[in-house]
């Protein structure tokens, strides 16, 4: 019995881990974050390198305690929870949050808004959500081509003498080279 005890206490450190994270997000410190004027260096880095362990855990249990806040919460939260999750998840989870999960009406609404603040983090969080979204991943992005394009001319084009490849479409050939 005694021997389980290290794994519990540390399951348990990890679940109060994971909790300080979706409460750091439901009170509105990832904004006072992001909002800080920082002068000096090193708390620059140190918010910068906060910023970027907040977004580290945002997945599994917390992703998911973070998505029910956006659901069952009193508007303010719901709010803070969609500005923070546009700039911390990841874009494989931009989809479930941002259109499954209502988040991006939430963002709208904030633009909507009376107040600057909200229109202000509306719109900053927007562009990050479409900034995401419009980069290429490492994957998807191939390299330049490292052969420059030639053309041929028209008698390479269909020709069954000069063709190294036949391509079979709908019955028909199709003589490349």
């Amino acid at each position: 019995m005694t021997a389980d005890l290290p794994w519990k206490v540390g399951v348990l450190e990890k679940r109060r881990q994971q909790d300080n994270v979706a409460d750091l997000i439901r009170v509105g410190g990832v904004q006072k974050l992001q909002d800080g004027e920082f002068i000096v260096e090193p708390t620059r880095d140190c918010v910068a390198k906060t910023l970027k362990r907040l977004e580290e855990k945002i997945h599994g249990r917390v992703l998911s305690h973070l998505l029910y806040l956006m659901r069952i919460s009193e508007r303010s939260v719901q709010g803070r929870v969609t500005l923070a999750l546009a700039h911390l998840c990841s874009l494989d989870d931009q989809k479930m949050i941002f259109v499954d999960a209502n988040g991006l009406s939430i963002l709208l609404e904030l633009l909507e808004s009376n107040n600057l603040n909200h229109q202000r983090d509306s719109c900053v969080a927007l562009c990050k959500l479409a900034e995401k979204a419009s980069s290429l991943s490492p994957v998807d992005a191939g390299p330049p081509s490292p052969i420059s394009q030639v053309y041929l001319g028209e008698q390479y084009v269909n020709n069954p003498t000069l063709s190294d490849v036949t391509f079979l479409f709908e019955g028909k050939r199709f003589y490349a080279h």
